[in-house]
């Protein structure tokens, strides 16, 4: 069945997720202080790790052999976010 799920989000460093290996990201947000992520999700899907990072403007982007795909920007007062999944 299809559903939308709820992650809490950090925001330093790598995180891995344990979600459905297809659930389609809808975004990215604070709610209430704090910064959580909402997927499209088959929830009879085979659940898996997924790997993200968290890039603030001006920093250095890490060399990932397998690549980035950019998620979502998200500012947070006067900070700026850039979130990217590992492939």
């Amino acid at each position: 069945m299809h559903k939308i799920w709820k992650y809490p989000f950090g925001i330093s460093g790598n995180i891995i997720i344990s979600m459905p290996k297809l659930a389609r990201i809808l975004d990215i947000q604070y709610q209430n202080g704090t910064l959580c992520m909402w997927a499209l999700v088959d929830d009879n899907d085979l659940i898996v790790n997924r790997f993200f990072t968290v890039i603030g403007t001006g920093h250095n982007i890490p060399d990932f052999s397998h690549g980035l795909e950019y998620i979502k920007t998200v500012q947070d007062g006067p900070y700026v976010w850039h979130i990217f999944e590992i492939k």
